[in-house]
């Protein structure tokens, strides 16, 4: 499993909004693929699961989790391990402005 991190930059806390994820799963057909997509905001203390159109070949990007996480619409992680590598990862990211 990829966990990906990254600090929107938005100012919720100090430290930014930090958010961690990681791609679950893929479904693709010959036109769509669709990617359900762990995340954990750690400064806001917001987990879920998403559901996000990409293209067949394309990786899910930061800002494709961002735009879903926005809209809202995601229901919740149910496996609590992954929860917590996630906010984990999010933890770790370097606050707005520090580079780590």
């Amino acid at each position: 499993m990829i966990i990906q991190a990254f600090n929107t930059g938005r100012t919720y806390t100090r430290e930014g909004q930090r958010i961690a994820y990681t791609v679950v799963s893929r479904d693709a057909d010959d036109f769509l693929q669709l990617a359900t997509v762990a995340f954990y905001d750690v400064d806001r203390m917001v987990d879920g699961v998403l559901t996000i159109a990409v293209d067949p070949e394309a990786a899910v990007k930061d800002r494709d989790v961002l735009n879903a996480y926005d809209r809202g619409g995601y229901g919740y992680i149910a496996d609590y391990a992954l929860r917590d590598q996630l906010k984990t990862a999010a933890a770790a990211v370097a606050p707005v402005g520090v580079a780590r």
